[in-house]
């Protein structure tokens, strides 16, 4: 789209039609090759009769609940508690308040609070769902299912509250169906005390007031499923439970670790980024397996990360082109320049080194990490290991590639705009700009 618009803008601005008309057939081979590959997956990895149909997630008779707005009733529960040897020890009998699986309506809106997840299904205000059904027009396209950010009905509302309460690792999260609670979600970060204990004031100021407002607003207006590792939030709209147990998968993954904000803000490197969505896929296809859904993880759940690796492709790509106009002298206002006006040709091999060697190094950094930790070495170890893995990887690729598949800026005096702004604050000669 971008490509067709700059094409359009140099055919009004006095650019040649030919010009235009390039960049019209470059966008439509580019979308008519990407759809019909999609169109051809989908075939394949379609349900078959039997799968569509679909079947109930299993629940237990009985939920021991904290809070809920559905009728509670007392109920004797007992717990048994073992001893060594897997003797029974003791058997304690409690009266515990319990809601009845079988008596709740999942069309209706409820919330179930439990001591390991609270679960609220509610609907947004009819203006944001107008525009967010109007935005989730590409992603409907994208996946060709009427269901991406619908909102979830009766039989995927069961599915979560399965998902929630078959998987006892899974613990201190708030759902969110059909609908989000940004300023709510907000001032959680300091009220919640299980959101307050896994990360710092800080992190919560700088990170999560930022992420909780526009993170859950841009999903009620595009009616996008999320996970904010911040406030432990997952929003869900699409009617696909592999989408949902994605979701929580994002959950399940943070969950490794004593704090949220570091992986967070490591998501922002690419790399990161794609190993998040994968661990919260194959969470997610562990989850739905157990109820024959596995299907699901092909048909919606890769095409998902192929816009991911997408992403990250056009990243490097972009990286590239702005190292291949300061290896030709421009200055940082003339790489920006030009990289609005014109941006260099980069050869699609040379992209694909560089976002290979960018994903190399991070899995060579968690390879030497868990290595050090299966060696019983301390963490500081650890993360010194993961830093040299990652480091000594990139370099040793680098230096092999440079010889079989060299950057057309490779040999050159190319230095960084940060490296030339350290130089002339030395003192140094200044490089020559164009």
């Amino acid at each position: 789209q971008l490509r067709f618009l700059i094409g359009c803008h140099r055919s009004m601005t006095g650019g040649s039609s030919h010009d235009c008309c390039s960049e019209i057939i470059m966008v439509s081979w580019r979308t008519f090759v990407l759809a019909g590959g999609l169109t051809c997956w989908y075939i394949i990895t379609g349900p078959s009769a039997e799968q569509e149909k679909g079947k109930e997630y299993h629940l237990p008779d009985y939920i021991k609940v904290v809070d809920t707005s559905l009728p509670t009733k007392m109920v004797e529960m007992t717990e048994i508690e073992f001893g060594e040897g897997h003797h029974l020890d003791k058997e304690k009998v409690t009266l515990e308040k319990v809601i009845a699986t079988s008596d709740i309506n999942f069309s209706d809106d409820f919330v179930i609070e439990t001591e390991r997840y609270r679960l609220v299904k509610d609907n947004d205000w009819l203006p944001s769902r107008i525009i967010g059904h109007t935005a989730a027009m590409f992603s409907r396209l994208y996946f060709w299912d009427w269901d991406i950010g619908w909102g979830l009905d009766a039989k995927e509302s069961r599915a979560v509250l399965s998902m929630l309460e078959n998987n006892p690792n899974t613990r201190d999260v708030t759902v969110r169906i059909n609908h989000n609670e940004a300023i709510y979600d907000c001032l959680r970060l300091f009220s919640d005390p299980k959101v307050e204990e896994r990360n710092n004031w800080l992190a919560r100021v700088l990170m999560g007031i930022p992420t909780s407002v526009s993170g859950e607003l841009f999903a009620e207006l595009s009616r996008g499923d999320y996970y904010n590792p911040l406030n432990q939030t997952a929003v869900l709209y699409s009617n696909v439970e592999s989408i949902s147990a994605h979701e929580l998968g994002h959950h399940q993954d943070y969950q490794r670790f004593t704090s949220d904000w570091e992986y967070g803000l490591a998501g922002a490197f690419p790399p990161v980024k794609l190993y998040k969505e994968w661990q919260a896929s194959q969470n997610a296809l562990d989850t739905i397996k157990k109820e024959g859904d596995e299907w699901q993880f092909n048909r919606y759940l890769l095409p998902a990360f192929l816009t991911y690796l997408l992403a990250g492709y056009f990243m490097s790509k972009r990286i590239l082109q702005k190292s291949k106009l300061g290896a030709q002298g421009y200055s940082e206002d003339g790489v920006k320049k030009k990289m609005k006006e014109s941006p260099p040709s980069i050869n699609p091999l040379h992209t694909l080194r560089h976002f290979g060697t960018m994903n190399l190094g991070l899995y060579a950094g968690i390879w030497s990490y868990n290595l050090s930790m299966g060696a019983e070495m301390p963490e500081m170890l650890g993360y010194a290991a993961f830093a040299a893995g990652l480091v000594g990887s990139q370099q040793l690729t680098r230096q092999v590639m440079k010889r079989v598949l060299p950057y057309d800026h490779e040999g050159t005096d190319y230095q960084s705009p940060l490296m030339r702004k350290v130089k002339r604050r030395m003192g140094r000669r200044r490089s020559p700009y164009y």
